[in-house]
């Protein structure tokens, strides 16, 4: 322990030094993999609940468009057949009208 902090470094690592940097540098490595493997886990999970659920709002949306789409059709089904017996309606009262 010189007065230098890096004089040590310059005489060179021992055997046990080296392997206890070797060790440390291999723990440091594992865990970072582990780290990003688990955060890409996270990662993908987080997408596929975000795509399953943008998936179901997309199925009811169709639904809802689906439905939607067949009370307009029986709206209009009506509306023909109310104009259909107004005008029928209208024809018999003007042949009523004018028979007079």
């Amino acid at each position: 322990m010189g007065s230098i902090p890096h004089a040590r470094f310059e005489e060179g690592l021992g055997p046990a030094e080296a392997r206890s940097c070797m060790n440390a540098l291999a723990l440091a490595t594992a865990l970072t993999a582990a780290l990003l493997a688990t955060l890409t886990g996270l990662l993908g999970l987080l997408a596929g609940i975000l795509l399953a659920t943008l998936i179901s709002l997309l199925a009811t949306l169709t639904t809802l468009l689906a439905t939607l789409a067949g009370l307009l059709r029986l709206l209009a089904r009506l509306l023909v057949r109310v104009l259909s017996i107004g005008v029928i309606h209208l024809e018999l009262l003007l042949r009523f009208l004018g028979a007079r």
